[in-house]
């Protein structure tokens, strides 16, 4: 089975959920920054 085409959607997959991941997180308030996460006040 070649599983070249599965490696690379869940290469593409894993990038995109990462972005939706941080992008809510700001929206929430919440930013990372050198693996520390800090909240800021809005």
């Amino acid at each position: 089975m070649n599983k070249a085409n599965l490696k690379a959607y869940a290469l593409h997959a894993r990038k995109v959920l990462i972005a939706a991941v941080t992008a809510r997180a700001n929206r929430l308030g919440l930013s990372g920054k050198d693996g520390v996460f800090e909240v800021s006040d809005h």
